[in-house]
């Protein structure tokens, strides 16, 4: 269980409760975060993103809306 160590309804917040269902989330489309500041932030506070085949904590496939983006998560 992931305990959340940002301040109750913050942008940082909000996204790790959105991430903790270990799922990819489109940083555009689903998630209040779209700025690599955020999550780099968020990795200094112990929060662990999953990694793509080339080592980057995101991956960019095919989102909902229909464009490639970049999308983020948790690492299990």
């Amino acid at each position: 269980m992931i305990i959340n160590p940002f301040k109750i309804n913050t942008q940082k917040y909000n996204v790790l409760e959105k991430l903790k269902d270990y799922k990819w989330h489109c940083t555009k489309c689903d998630l209040e975060a779209a700025q690599a500041a955020t999550f780099r932030d968020m990795k200094k506070e112990g929060v662990i993103f999953d990694s793509d085949k080339n080592g980057n904590e995101y991956k960019k496939i095919n989102c909902l809306c229909g464009k490639q983006r970049v999308h983020r998560k948790l690492k299990e």
